[in-house]
Protein backbone atom coordinates (compact mmCIF):
# COMPACT_ATOMS: atom_id res chain seq x y z
CA UNK A 1 0.00 0.00 0.00
CA UNK A 2 2.63 2.68 0.89
CA UNK A 3 4.30 1.64 -2.09
CA UNK A 4 1.43 2.15 -4.54
CA UNK A 5 0.91 5.35 -2.66
CA UNK A 6 4.50 6.80 -3.07
CA UNK A 7 4.35 5.53 -6.79
CA UNK A 8 1.05 7.24 -7.06
CA UNK A 9 2.31 10.44 -5.76
CA UNK A 10 5.43 10.58 -8.09
CA UNK A 11 3.30 9.88 -11.31
CA UNK A 12 0.87 12.59 -10.13
CA UNK A 13 3.63 14.92 -9.42
CA UNK A 14 5.55 14.69 -13.07
CA UNK A 15 1.88 14.94 -14.73
CA UNK A 16 1.29 18.06 -13.11
CA UNK A 17 4.56 19.95 -13.61
CA UNK A 18 4.86 18.71 -17.83
CA UNK A 19 4.46 22.38 -18.37
CA UNK A 20 7.56 23.49 -16.01
CA UNK A 21 10.78 22.11 -17.18
CA UNK A 22 12.71 23.34 -14.28
CA UNK A 23 10.10 22.04 -11.43
CA UNK A 24 9.93 19.05 -13.53
CA UNK A 25 13.84 18.04 -13.37
CA UNK A 26 13.87 19.62 -9.72
CA UNK A 27 11.06 16.70 -8.77
CA UNK A 28 12.90 14.08 -10.48
CA UNK A 29 16.20 14.97 -8.76
CA UNK A 30 14.42 14.43 -5.57
CA UNK A 31 12.63 11.41 -6.61
CA UNK A 32 15.96 10.25 -7.31
CA UNK A 33 17.33 11.09 -4.18
CA UNK A 34 19.82 13.55 -6.03
CA UNK A 35 21.34 17.31 -5.64
CA UNK A 36 22.11 18.60 -1.99
CA UNK A 37 22.95 16.75 0.47
CA UNK A 38 20.99 16.58 3.66
CA UNK A 39 21.65 18.25 6.21
CA UNK A 40 24.59 17.18 8.46
CA UNK A 41 23.34 15.21 11.20
CA UNK A 42 26.07 16.03 13.66
CA UNK A 43 25.15 20.29 13.91
CA UNK A 44 22.26 20.51 16.47
CA UNK A 45 18.68 22.26 15.99
CA UNK A 46 19.68 24.64 18.42
CA UNK A 47 23.40 25.30 16.53
CA UNK A 48 21.16 25.78 13.66
CA UNK A 49 18.44 28.02 15.41
CA UNK A 50 21.10 30.13 16.86
CA UNK A 51 22.87 30.74 13.47
CA UNK A 52 20.03 31.66 11.47
CA UNK A 53 19.09 34.17 14.14
CA UNK A 54 22.20 35.90 14.37
CA UNK A 55 22.53 36.27 10.44
CA UNK A 56 18.81 38.30 10.61
CA UNK A 57 20.29 39.90 13.42
CA UNK A 58 22.93 41.34 12.02
CA UNK A 59 21.11 42.45 8.94
CA UNK A 60 18.74 43.87 10.70
CA UNK A 61 21.47 45.86 12.43
CA UNK A 62 23.51 46.75 9.50
CA UNK A 63 20.26 48.18 7.87
CA UNK A 64 18.91 49.85 11.29
CA UNK A 65 20.47 53.35 9.81
CA UNK A 66 19.75 52.84 6.58
CA UNK A 67 17.59 56.05 4.88
CA UNK A 68 14.06 55.46 4.66
CA UNK A 69 13.10 54.61 1.19
CA UNK A 70 11.52 57.32 -1.09
CA UNK A 71 7.61 56.75 -2.74
CA UNK A 72 6.48 59.55 -5.08
CA UNK A 73 3.50 60.66 -4.27
CA UNK A 74 0.52 59.05 -5.69
CA UNK A 75 -2.22 60.02 -8.21
CA UNK A 76 -5.31 61.68 -6.41
CA UNK A 77 -7.75 59.67 -8.90
CA UNK A 78 -5.95 55.90 -7.70
CA UNK A 79 -7.37 54.65 -4.12
CA UNK A 80 -7.49 51.25 -2.88
CA UNK A 81 -8.03 52.07 1.01
CA UNK A 82 -9.80 48.44 1.85
CA UNK A 83 -8.98 44.56 0.26
CA UNK A 84 -12.55 43.55 -1.22
CA UNK A 85 -13.97 40.57 -0.08
CA UNK A 86 -13.03 37.33 -2.27
CA UNK A 87 -15.27 34.37 -3.62
CA UNK A 88 -16.16 30.85 -3.21
CA UNK A 89 -14.50 31.05 -6.70
CA UNK A 90 -11.81 32.96 -6.12
CA UNK A 91 -10.58 30.78 -4.00
CA UNK A 92 -10.83 27.56 -6.00
CA UNK A 93 -9.25 29.42 -8.81
CA UNK A 94 -6.10 29.80 -6.32
CA UNK A 95 -5.75 26.56 -4.91
CA UNK A 96 -5.67 25.22 -8.54
CA UNK A 97 -3.14 27.61 -9.48
CA UNK A 98 -0.73 26.54 -6.42
CA UNK A 99 2.35 24.48 -7.51
CA UNK A 100 1.82 20.65 -6.34
CA UNK A 101 4.16 20.68 -3.52
CA UNK A 102 3.67 21.31 0.53
CA UNK A 103 5.53 21.34 3.75
CA UNK A 104 5.37 19.42 7.00
CA UNK A 105 3.30 22.28 8.29
CA UNK A 106 0.25 21.16 5.86
CA UNK A 107 -2.17 18.57 6.77
CA UNK A 108 -2.79 17.49 3.63
CA UNK A 109 -0.76 17.21 0.42
CA UNK A 110 -1.77 19.95 -1.90
CA UNK A 111 -2.87 17.82 -5.03
CA UNK A 112 -5.63 16.37 -2.68
CA UNK A 113 -6.28 20.02 -1.64
CA UNK A 114 -7.27 20.52 -4.97
CA UNK A 115 -9.29 17.41 -5.90
CA UNK A 116 -11.67 18.51 -2.67
CA UNK A 117 -11.17 22.61 -3.54
CA UNK A 118 -14.57 22.80 -4.16
CA UNK A 119 -15.75 21.28 -0.76
CA UNK A 120 -12.90 23.13 1.34
CA UNK A 121 -13.03 26.78 -0.59
CA UNK A 122 -16.34 28.18 1.16
CA UNK A 123 -14.40 27.65 5.05
CA UNK A 124 -11.30 29.31 3.59
CA UNK A 125 -13.46 31.76 1.96
CA UNK A 126 -15.04 33.05 5.04
CA UNK A 127 -11.30 32.99 7.13
CA UNK A 128 -10.14 35.37 4.21
CA UNK A 129 -12.98 37.38 4.16
CA UNK A 130 -13.23 37.95 7.96
CA UNK A 131 -9.03 38.16 8.08
CA UNK A 132 -8.95 41.05 4.93
CA UNK A 133 -11.34 44.06 6.47
CA UNK A 134 -9.48 43.66 10.10
CA UNK A 135 -6.07 43.71 8.70
CA UNK A 136 -5.26 40.79 10.89
CA UNK A 137 -3.56 37.49 9.50
CA UNK A 138 -4.17 34.09 11.90
CA UNK A 139 -1.10 33.38 13.83
CA UNK A 140 -1.03 29.58 12.14
CA UNK A 141 -0.58 31.47 8.83
CA UNK A 142 2.42 33.70 9.98
CA UNK A 143 4.06 30.40 11.31
CA UNK A 144 6.83 28.76 8.74
CA UNK A 145 8.82 25.39 8.94
CA UNK A 146 12.57 26.50 8.50
CA UNK A 147 14.79 23.97 6.91
CA UNK A 148 18.66 24.18 6.37
CA UNK A 149 19.19 24.18 3.10
CA UNK A 150 23.45 23.43 1.57
CA UNK A 151 24.00 26.44 -0.59
CA UNK A 152 25.74 24.21 -2.99
CA UNK A 153 26.66 20.49 -2.91
CA UNK A 154 30.29 21.22 -2.78
CA UNK A 155 30.40 22.77 0.55
CA UNK A 156 31.34 21.27 3.56
CA UNK A 157 28.33 19.99 5.36
CA UNK A 158 29.54 20.73 8.89
CA UNK A 159 29.87 24.17 8.86
CA UNK A 160 26.97 26.37 9.62
CA UNK A 161 27.99 29.21 7.38
CA UNK A 162 27.68 27.13 4.35
CA UNK A 163 24.06 26.75 4.86
CA UNK A 164 20.80 29.06 4.19
CA UNK A 165 17.21 28.75 5.84
CA UNK A 166 14.47 28.12 3.30
CA UNK A 167 11.30 29.37 5.12
CA UNK A 168 7.72 27.36 4.23
CA UNK A 169 4.60 28.71 5.07
CA UNK A 170 1.50 26.65 4.68
CA UNK A 171 -0.38 26.22 1.88
CA UNK A 172 -3.54 28.05 3.25
CA UNK A 173 -1.52 30.84 4.15
CA UNK A 174 0.11 31.30 0.63
CA UNK A 175 -3.41 31.25 -0.88
CA UNK A 176 -4.16 34.57 1.69
CA UNK A 177 -0.72 35.82 0.10
CA UNK A 178 -2.15 35.17 -3.34
CA UNK A 179 -5.15 37.20 -3.01
CA UNK A 180 -4.23 39.76 -1.15
CA UNK A 181 -1.12 40.66 -3.92
CA UNK A 182 -3.98 39.82 -6.95
CA UNK A 183 -5.96 42.98 -5.63
CA UNK A 184 -2.91 46.06 -5.53
CA UNK A 185 -1.66 45.04 -8.81
CA UNK A 186 -5.65 44.90 -10.59
CA UNK A 187 -5.90 47.99 -9.10
CA UNK A 188 -2.53 49.24 -10.82
CA UNK A 189 -3.58 47.55 -14.51
CA UNK A 190 -6.56 49.55 -14.02
CA UNK A 191 -5.10 52.71 -14.00
CA UNK A 192 -2.45 52.18 -15.88
CA UNK A 193 0.39 52.81 -13.14
CA UNK A 194 2.63 49.93 -14.37
CA UNK A 195 5.81 50.79 -16.09
CA UNK A 196 4.86 49.47 -19.45
CA UNK A 197 8.62 47.94 -20.06
CA UNK A 198 8.57 46.35 -16.50
CA UNK A 199 9.94 42.54 -16.63
CA UNK A 200 9.66 40.83 -13.38
CA UNK A 201 7.31 39.77 -11.28
CA UNK A 202 4.57 40.04 -13.79
CA UNK A 203 3.62 37.08 -16.07
CA UNK A 204 3.97 37.52 -20.08
CA UNK A 205 6.52 39.92 -19.26
CA UNK A 206 9.97 38.20 -19.71
CA UNK A 207 12.73 40.27 -20.66
CA UNK A 208 13.11 38.80 -23.79
CA UNK A 209 9.35 39.28 -24.60
CA UNK A 210 9.63 43.00 -23.86
CA UNK A 211 12.51 43.26 -26.10
CA UNK A 212 11.04 41.65 -29.15
CA UNK A 213 8.10 43.94 -28.40
CA UNK A 214 10.06 46.84 -28.52
CA UNK A 215 11.78 45.77 -31.94
CA UNK A 216 8.81 44.43 -33.85
CA UNK A 217 5.63 45.52 -31.97
CA UNK A 218 4.50 42.22 -31.57
CA UNK A 219 1.76 41.79 -28.61
CA UNK A 220 2.51 38.59 -27.10
CA UNK A 221 0.68 38.74 -23.80
CA UNK A 222 -2.37 38.36 -25.33
CA UNK A 223 -1.12 34.48 -26.12
CA UNK A 224 -1.69 34.18 -22.55
CA UNK A 225 -5.15 35.20 -22.37
CA UNK A 226 -6.31 31.95 -24.56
Amino acid sequence: MIRGSTSSFGFLTIQSQRSSPRALWSTINNLLVRGRPPPCEDIDLDVFHQFFYAKVAAVRDLTATATPPHFPTPHSAVSLSEFQAVTVDDVVSAICRLPNKYCISDPIPTHILAFIANDVAPFLTAIFNKSLPEGVVPETYQSAYISPLLKTANLGSTDTKTYRPISNLSVTSKLLEMLVAKQPVSCLKAHDLLLTMQSAYRPWAALEIRAHQRHSGTDWGSWGQG
